[in-house]
C-alpha cells in the first residue's frame, strides 16, 4: 500500500535532521539557551537568551559566565558535574525570577561544558494562571452538575456527594413519603433543617405549612405557649383572644422541633403527650384540640446518654425515634467539602456580584482542615474569603481564618487588636515561607500559594522587603 498523504517515513525525517544546522533549531526556541565549555568560557548562545539578558551576542561570547551572571546556577553544574533539572531563583543581577534546566556536555566519558536552558518565571506563572483558571473552572461546573446528579429534586438543596452523605438521603426520601415521626441526629452546623425541609418538600405535605421552632432559643417559660398557644386571660398580660400555637399553625403540614434535647422534664412530658394523643390544650385552656401533624425533631445531643442519666423521658425518645437519621460531621466526609465550597462560592459570587474561580490549592486547604462548626463554619469561611479576594481566584491566603488556626494562639494585651494579630501571624508565615526556601522568593511565593502580584504586594505591606 502507498504512504498516507501527510506522513513522513524515518528516512526522510533522518535526512531533514541532518540538512538542519543546530544553531537555527536552538535559534528558533522561544527558551533562553547558553553554552558554555568546561572553563565557564561562553561559547553559544541564542536571540531568547540575548533578549533576557538585555545583551548583544558579541558582548557575551567569549567572555566568562560569572562574568556575566555571577549568580548562575550553570557555575555549580561545572563544579558538581550533576545535572541540575527545572530550578526556581531569583537573580538579584537581572531582578527576573528564572527557572532553568543545566545538563553537563559529556564527550568520552568527560565533561567539556553544560549546556542550559532557562525562561523568565513569568511566562510560567502565566501559563500556570490561565490552567488554575481553567482547572477551577472545570472543578466548579464539575460540582454543580455532580451535585444535580446525585440529589435532584427535592434532595438539592442537600449538598454533597459521599456515600454516608448519599446513604442518609436514600433513607430520608423513604420516610419522606410517610407520615412517621423523623429525629435527625448530628452536630451543629451539619444541615440538619435543611434535610428537614427537603424531607417536607418530598412529602405529600409539601404544599401545606412548614413551621420551624428552636427549642433551645425560647425560655422554657415561654416555650409551652409558643408551642400550644394560650387562651384569652391565661395569665397577666396574655392578649385579648388568646394565641394560636405553632402545632396549630402547621396543621395538615410539618413542624420541625429543632434542639428537641434542650427541653425542660415538664416540656417533654407536654410533648409525649402531643404525639402519642394528637392533640394539643392551649395554656390557661380546658378544651383539647385534634392535630394533624408530621414532626420531624432534630438534635445534637447524645439523647440515648441523656436517657440513661435520666435527662430525658426514655417514652419521649422512642415517640421520637421512630425513623432516626444521623448527619455525619464534615470532617468524617471530606469529599463533600469541594461540592460544598463551590456551591457557596457561587451563592457569594452572586450576592457581592462578583467572577470568582477557586484555586486548586486553596480546596486542598479546605480538605485538610478539620471544620468543627462543620458546614455552617464552611460557608462563613468562603463568604469571607470572597470578601477578601483581590483578584480573579480565590487562593490559600484567603482563608484567614484557617491559616491562623494552625498558629498557635496569639498573646492578647489590652493595646493588642484583631487586625493587628492576624498581620503577625500573617507575617510569620511569610517569614517561614522565606526561611525554608533559603530567601528564594519564587519557591516562598509557591509555598504561600499566592500570585506573584500579591506575594510582593504582601512582602512590602508586611516590612519584609
Amino acid at each position: 500500500m502507498g504512504q498516507e498523504t501527510g506522513s513522513v517515513s524515518n528516512e526522510s525525517a533522518s535526512s531533514l535532521l541532518e540538512n538542519i544546522p543546530f544553531d537555527l533549531v536552538v535559534a528558533s526556541m522561544s527558551n533562553a539557551v547558553v553554552v558554555v565549555d568546561r572553563d565557564g568560557t561562553i561559547v553559544y548562545v541564542n536571540p531568547a537568551y540575548t533578549r533576557i539578558m538585555d545583551l548583544g551576542s558579541e558582548e557575551v561570547i567569549g567572555r566568562n559566565l560569572r562574568d556575566v551572571t555571577p549568580d548562575a546556577r550553570t557555575l555549580k553544574v561545572l563544579k558538581t558535574r550533576q545535572a541540575i533539572t527545572w530550578d526556581s531563583f531569583y537573580s538579584e543581577k537581572l531582578g527576573l525570577d528564572l527557572v532553568l534546566s543545566a545538563n553537563p556536555i559529556v564527550r568520552d566519558g568527560e565533561m567539556v561544558g553544560v549546556v542550559t536552558v532557562f525562561l523568565n518565571s513569568k511566562e510560567l506563572m502565566e501559563l500556570y494562571g490561565a490552567y488554575r483558571r481553567a482547572h477551577g473552572l472545570a472543578n466548579y461546573y464539575q460540582g454543580l452538575l455532580l451535585r444535580e446528579h446525585v440529589h435532584a429534586g427535592s434532595f438539592a438543596n442537600v449538598i454533597g456527594a459521599s456515600t454516608a452523605l448519599t446513604q442518609v438521603i436514600g433513607m430520608a426520601r423513604r420516610v419522606a413519603e410517610t407520615d412517621a415521626t423523623v429525629l435527625i441526629t448530628g452536630e451543629s452546623g451539619v444541615g440538619k433543617d435543611v434535610l428537614a425541609q427537603a424531607i417536607r418538600r418530598a412529602s405529600h405535605r409539601r404544599d401545606k405549612a412548614f413551621i420551624a421552632v428552636n427549642c433551645a432559643a425560647i425560655p422554657d417559660s415561654l416555650l409551652e405557649s409558643e408551642l400550644f398557644g394560650f387562651s384569652s386571660g391565661a395569665f397577666t398580660g396574655a392578649a385579648r383572644g388568646g394565641k394560636v400555637g405553632k402545632f396549630e399553625l402547621a396543621e395538615g403540614g410539618t413542624i420541625f422541633l429543632d434542639e428537641v434535647g434542650d427541653m425542660s422534664a415538664s416540656m417533654q412530658s407536654k410533648l409525649l403527650r402531643v404525639l402519642q394523643d394528637k392533640e394539643i390544650e392551649k395554656v390557661g385552656g380546658t378544651r383539647v384540640t385534634k392535630v394533624d401533624v408530621r414532626v420531624i425533631a432534630a438534635t445534637n445531643c447524645k439523647l440515648e446518654l441523656m436517657v440513661k442519666e435520666s435527662k430525658f423521658r426514655e417514652d419521649l425518645f422512642y415517640r421520637l425515634n421512630v425513623f432516626p437519621l444521623h448527619l455525619p460531621p464534615l470532617r468524617e466526609r471530606k469529599e463533600d467539602i469541594p461540592v460544598l465550597a463551590l456551591h457557596f462560592l457561587a451563592q457569594f459570587c452572586e450576592a457581592y456580584k462578583r467572577k470568582l474561580i477557586m484555586a486548586p490549592e486553596a480546596i486542598e486547604l479546605l480538605q485538610r482542615s478539620d471544620w468543627p462548626g462543620n458546614i455552617r463554619q464552611l460557608r462563613n469561611s468562603i463568604e469571607r474569603a470572597v470578601i477578601l479576594c483581590d483578584s480573579d481566584v480565590v487562593l490559600p491566603e484567603h482563608f484567614v481564618d484557617l491559616n491562623a488556626a494552625a498558629q498557635p494562639a496569639p498573646d492578647m494585651n489590652e493595646q493588642g487588636s484583631l487586625k493587628g494579630e492576624i498581620k503577625k501571624i500573617e507575617r510569620k508565615l511569610y517569614e517561614d515561607a522565606l526561611s525554608s526556601s533559603g530567601g528564594n522568593k519564587s519557591l516562598a511565593m509557591k509555598k504561600v500559594g499566592v500570585s506573584r502580584r500579591t506575594f510582593y504586594k504582601r512582602l512590602h505591606e508586611l516590612d519584609l522587603l
